[in-house]
């Protein structure tokens, strides 16, 4: 994977980074580029897709720490034959081991895609020679020179020092390292219609026009081959191929075939079919068949977009996509994300380009992705542009102006959870997940998936009042039905119980009224009280840290505490009396909700983990979820 691309001076001209080294460095598995229109973003992923050149560093093959120990080798092999006075008489002595080393090192500064496999196997022999070391023919200036090791031969000088840096090297070489990855570039233009007809021309197979359009417009006099190129206009030659071909062939079909339904279709049997009679591919979904340019646009956008990396699996590729949430919606985009990021796909590196302000949300769940803003600037004493590139945090507010977009949500789920803050929505999409996963191992139904089945919204406590859920309602209120009819709406008890007159215990007397099995409060004083004893004392633990050994607790007391109505952060505070940080709002509440969230939500793995309260509100939330997608 690459992680550190190195500006050549035709890029300097046309782009900006901000590295003294003119690199773009911190590159992920996932690269986002994102910027306005005309910002010079997908001039640079075709550049970087065709251009071969480029030098570069990997996280497979650490350049710069092989440089450096080879600097340092080469400095402890000099210092040593200077110590012990060895004069060089043949090719394979002192001499040539510091030649080749310096020679070695300043390869590892330049290497590329197209050099990189000789280098390292260059490297590696390199290496095992030195291993093996035999000073031949050199001569001594001195009769009797010996170290306090016994030392006196410049085979054992040059042994001693591998063995010292082997450890810091092992790592670094692979025998069987191989990295010239293929590519594949999916442009804007593409689609799974046909341009024209079997009829209508002299070839046996339908012409990939885009591709050639592609070729001509953007590849002219480089290295790009058409195969390079993914449009989706071979895919219906590919399938008849395929289906006609081999048994491996046609197993292949069926393996995608498969794949699609259970990735996408909820595993409704998935069928391609090439349809000679309209020249065209027809899918069959479940019982339905139906030609290709009947089914909705984000379903032909998936097939094209997947196809190619479906049957390239195992290789090293980089993939270039322009813009893939064309025809996609919000939910159909998470899920094409994270089918991205599946372990099948492991050895693939992506660079994509989007206007897409969904998918800055969704990769904020996703750890190996990294986001390139581009803007289009003015060079100071010309009329020529350039493009500034910015390694920018997916949570910058201002990459929302670069596309244009508003700092507001779209709700196109099937349903909405409303919850009182961020805390209760991340305990109750860990809670989501481990019981899907659960039900899942039990009776293989299939996953319902957040922004797609169901959405969370966060009302903000008592913020709740702004809102309307009834039919008819004041002006001044917000309308909760205008955003979705759908909704399923969660409230903490608080001192309710305690304070029956209150004016929040009147409040939820009113929402049930309104809302009767879609609306439910919390069996604990907050949603964190629903945790389990075992859950609390991890998360206490994994945020004391260092201090974890130190916790003065009664782990029995707390296995059997019915803390389930008490102020949780008080409730700590007494019971873990070493505790080095401030569990305990004033008002007895948690005082670091978001770490303690995070805390425990990491050690809340699998269905054991979840208590009997949490077990019953999220199977009221997941039965809310399954009347409302059927």
């Amino acid at each position: 994977m690459i992680s550190k691309l190195y500006f050549d001076q035709e890029l300097q001209n046309h782009y900006s980074v901000k590295n003294a080294d003119s690199s773009l460095d911190n590159m992920n598995r996932l690269n986002i580029l994102i910027g306005a229109n005309n910002s010079g973003k997908s001039r640079f992923l075709r550049t970087l897709f065709s251009e071969r050149n480029f030098k570069i560093e990997l996280t497979q093959f650490a350049v710069n720490e092989i440089s450096q120990v080879f600097e340092l080798m080469l400095s402890a092999i000099t210092e040593k034959f200077n110590q012990l006075g060895y004069e060089d008489v043949s090719s394979q002595n002192i001499s040539g081991v510091r030649l080749t080393l310096a020679q070695k090192i300043e390869e590892l500064k330049q290497i590329n895609f197209q050099n990189i496999n000789k280098v390292t196997q260059d490297i590696f022999t390199y290496w095992s020679w030195l291993k093996n070391f035999n000073a031949n023919g050199a001569s001594h200036k001195q009769h009797v020179i010996s170290l306090s090791g016994g030392l006196d031969r410049p085979n054992d000088a040059v042994l001693e020092i591998i063995k010292k840096f082997e450890p810091l090297i092992k790592d670094f070489i692979k025998e069987n390292f191989n990295y010239i990855p293929e590519r594949v570039y999916i442009p804007i233009l593409r689609g799974l219609r046909p341009t024209q007809f079997h009829d209508d021309t002299k070839f046996d197979e339908i012409q990939d026009n885009y591709s050639k359009r592609t070729i001509r417009d953007y590849f002219q006099n480089t290295s790009v081959k058409s195969e390079e190129i993914f449009t989706g206009l071979r895919l219906y030659d590919d399938v008849k191929k395929m289906l006609l071909g081999k048994r491996d062939e046609r197993n292949k079909i069926r393996k995608f075939e498969t794949f699609l339904s259970k990735t996408f279709f909820s595993n409704e049997i998935v069928t391609l079919i090439p349809n000679i009679e309209d020249d065209s591919l027809h899918v069959s979904i479940g019982v339905e068949e139906r030609a290709i340019y009947k089914l909705g646009d984000g379903i032909q956008s998936i097939i094209i977009l997947l196809y190619p990396l479906f049957f390239n699996q195992g290789k090293n590729m980089l993939v270039f996509i322009e813009e893939p949430e064309n025809s996609m919606h919000p939910g159909l985009q998470r899920l094409f994300i994270e089918t991205l990021m599946l372990e099948m796909f492991s050895s693939f590196q992506y660079f994509i380009t989007t206007h897409s302000n969904h998918f800055l949300d969704i990769t904020l769940d996703i750890t190996q992705t990294s986001i390139f803003t581009f803007k289009r600037m003015q060079k100071d004493s010309t009329e020529d542009v350039i493009y500034e590139i910015e390694n920018s945090s997916n949570e910058d507010e201002n990459i929302l102006d670069l596309i244009g977009a508003r700092n507001s949500s779209v709700f196109l789920s099937n349903c909405t959870i409303w919850v009182e803050g961020i805390t209760d929505r991340l305990y109750l999409k860990r809670y989501l997940e481990v019981y899907q996963n659960y039900i899942q191992a039990q009776d293989g139904k299939s996953k319902f998936r957040e922004d797609f089945h169901f959405s969370f919204i966060e009302y903000g406590g008592s913020n709740i009042t702004h809102w309307a859920f009834e039919d008819e309602a004041a002006w001044e209120k917000i309308r909760a039905n205008k955003i979705s009819s759908k909704i399923f709406l969660i409230a903490d008890k608080d001192s309710t119980a305690s304070k029956p007159n209150s004016e929040k215990a009147n409040r939820l007397i009113f929402l049930h009224e309104i809302l009767g099995d879609r609306f439910q409060v919390t069996n604990g004083r907050e949603i964190e009280n629903l945790l389990k004893p075992t859950i609390l004392i991890k998360a206490i633990r994994d945020l004391e840290k260092n201090n974890s050994s130190n916790l003065d607790f009664n782990e029995g007391d707390i296995l059997k505490a019915d803390y389930l109505d008490k102020p949780l952060g008080n409730f700590i505070q007494s019971s873990f009396k070493n505790a080095k940080r401030k569990y305990n709002a004033e008002s007895g509440t948690i005082y670091c909700k978001l770490d303690f969230c995070r805390a425990a939500t990491n050690n809340i793995k699998t269905y054991e983990d979840l208590s009997q309260g949490a077990l019953d509100l999220v199977i009221k939330i997941y039965n809310f979820i399954a009347s409302s997608n059927q």
